[in-house]
């Protein structure tokens, strides 16, 4: 029997040992392993204003593009210096170095290696103290470099402004006061003053978003019993002069009979402060519930509480799993089996970490299996994890079957998140066979994740020539001719790999206005009747308005007789169309809006976002399942992750587009444009700021002195009307130092773009039409002369401004004279505000 058992022992190792051997030479190149997703680990440094912290900063440890990293803006004091503190969370860190850099990012302008500073347990407070190279007034970019234990390198990156006379410390002193009175209505009614109540431009429903309009009772949290369960993190978003925006992230709490109920909130502060008064120019706060899957289901609902209305949510195709995020955490609830799975978050609840905390990525649900499993997206700053510190495109599964998550691919990008977002906003699609198709640098991409290929499929060309459906599936593009005109409307179901179009006839063109669900609305003009002024504004009367089916039937059409559609906008089921009729003199004026309804709606699914009205909670947002959910036998499940050693980035040489313009609001950016002239329009409705796609700044609200005058330019002689343009661009490039004769290349047929564009050694040429005289007085407080152009094709040059009077160089009237601002303003509006300048 002994000897049975030795035989048997000896037989059983070996057979494991040979099982063992195999499967590592099997999966040499893949070795996988399961487990929890590993915790932050990176050290976090956070900006000093004296003793305040603001502007905390996470490490990559991947290089990023130093030109778009604006999220954020510290201020250089008296001595072009500031203090910065290192919360090294247990991390040994043996080198301290920072790189300054221009604002585009192009110019290495100082590199520091920081030896002196303080230590305390787990904090490095330090000081970067920059040498006499920098101006004052603009921005730079500091990027700060952490040699870790095992020499790892975190770098860390925030704009900087060396400002002497910053009122930053009592600006995020007022705020600070502002977010903690809120929590105590008495102390609160001291801030009536500062607030513009008006039920009209706000509703008092719910707490997901309150504003300025909002009611005393409602900013105070209404009957809500609120807790700050996360203290206060301060970012400086923006500052210039005594203009400050602030944004406050925060955590609340409210208590139940048997729970602790999380919130995740945002204040974003604009004010403006001075020694008398500070003035609070803007408010607004976002507050959304944090998902606790102990408490997540009720009767036949799934309970998100307090949030947005809009839930980003998706379902199997019969409608017996759904997949659903908010606050950045992803479950998934399967009616059959009564799983209820939580499928990804960065955080945990009720464990504080800032790191994990840090709100820098978005997350996407690509797909939804049968069984349970699903596809998803999480893109901007990885916070843990294997890829902790790295950013880009994450593509995961979640395998039901094993109950964990595994990387698909992963996309690096070098652009923060902000940037990334507003690109994944246009595109962000998984079709059939792993296809993923995203938006990237104004161009649409194609990548095949099983064999690690990517083709680009189209470019963007121009504002409004490409748009996708509400979830994505439908793409649609145009491919203007050279004149930017399009006969065809191109289309691509992304779901089903299929491709239709709509085509004008011989003398009609179409331009692509939006969707109504997955349909396409398009507009049709005739050739003859599109006119382009010499200044570049384009007018283009649609006498047609269609809607087509995605696979290039027609399904409806709109026209009357003697009126034009401009533009749209959807509402719901309804499209709202601008209309304008045409005078005798083939000018256009505005015609009372119509609409036209949509009379089938798109069918509904079988999970449904059904938000009710709770007296404490107010607006109290629910999805109502397809079918019931027992308390007795929901399943909790946590997936761990697989991990891959050893897995590869996927990388997308994506090209960096010549035009591209990033708009930016005092809080974050807004969006991107194509063209320079709806970029500063946007931004001059916002009151904010463009960035072009090399990272300068093209233009700024607020940023003028009251009155300036480019001295330079001196009265003109007087010329013939049809001389003019060639006089006004003469001089102005006589500013830039060129010397030219205009007139000749006129002739050839050159525009006034080109001409200056051709000469400029250096900066470009900026074609600005529709844009405001305010907004072009910008240029002119830079020392840029701006030239208009009439419709009459005659030239005139700005060249200076005060408060009430704009001086204009006009060489048809040999002078240098001065019009009142508003008769100005007028003047160059009936002249439809054709507009050319210099970049700064």
């Amino acid at each position: 029997m002994k000897k049975f058992l030795l035989r048997s022992t000896v037989f059983v190792l070996a057979f494991v040992i040979t099982l063992v051997v195999a499967s590592r030479l099997l999966n040499k190149d893949r070795d996988n392993l399961t487990q929890e997703m590993a915790h932050a680990t990176l050290p976090v440094v956070t900006m000093l204003w004296g003793e305040t912290e603001y502007n905390p900063l996470y490490g990559y440890v991947t290089p990023m593009d130093p030109a778009f990293q604006r999220d954020q803006i510290t201020i250089l004091g008296e001595n072009r210096n500031t203090e910065f503190l290192i919360r090294s969370y247990g991390r040994d860190i043996t080198k301290i170095d920072a790189q300054v850099r221009s604002g585009d990012g192009e110019r290495l302008i100082e590199t520091i290696e920081i030896t002196q500073f303080q230590k305390k347990g787990d904090e490095i407070r330090a000081e970067l103290a920059l040498k006499d190279l920098i101006e004052k007034g603009e921005e730079y970019v500091i990027s700060i470099c952490l040699t870790l234990d095992d020499w790892q390198e975190a770098w860390y990156h925030t704009r900087a402004i060396w400002d002497p006379e910053s009122l930053v410390g009592e600006e995020l002193a007022f705020v600070s006061n502002f977010h903690e009175t809120l929590f105590h209505r008495e102390e609160a009614k001291n801030l009536v003053k500062y607030l513009e109540s008006n039920p009209k431009l706000q509703d008092n429903d719910s707490f997901h978003y309150v504003n300025i309009h909002s009611s005393f009772k409602q900013i105070t949290w209404g009957d809500l019993k609120v807790t700050e369960s996360r203290k206060p993190v301060y970012t400086v978003k923006e500052i210039h002069g005594r203009d400050a925006s602030i944004l406050v992230d925060f955590g609340v709490s409210t208590k139940g009979n048997e729970k602790t109920t999380y919130y995740r909130a945002q204040e974003f502060f604009k004010i403006r402060y001075s020694a008398d008064r500070t003035y609070l120019l803007a408010y607004e706060r976002a507050m959304t519930q944090i998902p606790d899957e102990n408490a997540l289901y009720g009767g036949d609902k799934l309970l998100l509480g307090i949030g947005d209305e809009n839930v980003d949510m998706m379902e199997s195709e019969d409608g017996n799993v759904v997949v659903f995020q908010q606050a950045d955490r992803l479950f998934s609830f399967q009616i059959g089996t009564q799983r209820l799975v939580k499928i990804f978050s960065f955080y945990d609840v009720g464990r504080e970490d800032a790191r994990e905390e840090h709100d820098d990525a978005d997350v996407k649900i690509l797909s939804v299996d049968k069984d349970g499993s699903c596809t998803f997206a999480v893109y901007g700053y990885q916070s843990r994890g294997e890829r902790e510190g790295e950013n880009g495109i994450r593509i995961c599964r979640y395998d039901a079957k094993i109950n964990a998550v595994s990387e698909t691919a992963f996309i690096p990008w070098d652009q923060p998140y902000s940037v990334l977002k507003a690109q994944m906003d246009q595109l962000l699609y998984y079709g059939q066979d792993q296809f993923l198709y995203l938006c990237l640098e104004q161009a649409v991409y194609r990548c095949d994740l099983k064999k690690k290929t990517y083709e680009k499929l189209l470019e963007i060309r121009g504002d409004g020539c490409m748009m996708a459906s509400a979830d994505h599936q439908i793409l649609t593009w145009q491919e203007p001719f050279a004149d930017g005109t399009a006969r065809e409307i191109l289309i691509q179901n992304l779901a089903t790999n299929t491709s239709s179009k709509f085509t004008g006839g011989q003398d009609e063109v179409l331009r692509l206005l939006g969707f109504m669900g997955q349909d396409v609305i398009f507009g049709v003009a005739k050739r003859e009747e599109i006119a382009k002024t010499i200044g570049g504004r384009e007018i283009f009367p649609m006498y047609k308005l269609r809607i087509g089916r995605a696979d290039g039937t027609l399904q409806k059409e709109y026209s009357q007789e003697g009126l034009y559609v401009t533009g749209c906008t959807v509402e719901e089921n309804q499209i709202i169309l601008e209309r304008a009729t045409r005078k005798d003199d083939g000018s256009f004026v505005d015609a009372t809006p119509d609409h036209v309804t949509k009379t089938k709606q798109e069918a509904a699914g079988k999970n449904v976002v059904a938000p009710v009205d709770i007296d404490v909670y107010e607006t109290y947002v629910q999805i109502k399942v397809n079918g019931k959910i027992d308390a007795n036998k929901v399943q909790l499940l946590t997936p761990k992750e697989v991990i891959v050693e050893g897995a590869e980035s996927f990388v997308v040489e994506a090209e960096a587009p010549t035009d591209r313009y990033l708009v930016y609001s005092p809080f974050g950016l807004e969006g991107s444009y194509v063209s320079a002239s709806n970029a500063v329009q946007k931004a001059d409705e916002i009151s904010g700021y463009v960035i072009g796609h090399e990272g300068n700044l093209i233009w700024r609200k607020s940023d003028r002195s009251t009155r300036n005058q480019i001295m330079a330019i001196s009265e003109p002689d007087k010329v013939p009307a049809e001389e003019s343009m060639a006089v006004c661009l003469d001089v102005m490039l006589r500013t830039k130092g060129v010397s030219l004769d205009s007139a000749p290349l006129l002739e050839e047929g050159k525009t006034p773009q080109m001409i200056v564009q051709d000469s400029l050694s250096e900066g470009s040429a900026l074609s600005l039409v529709g844009v405001s005289l305010d907004a072009m007085l910008y240029y002119v407080s830079k020392d840029l002369p701006v030239l208009a152009i009439l419709r009459s094709g005659e030239g005139v040059l700005i060249t200076g401004y005060n408060e009430s009077l704009v001086v204009i160089f006009q060489p048809s009237t040999g002078k240098l004279g001065k019009r009142g601002m508003s008769d100005a303003a007028k003047w160059f509006e009936e002249n439809d505000n054709c507009f050319l300048t210099f970049s700064p």
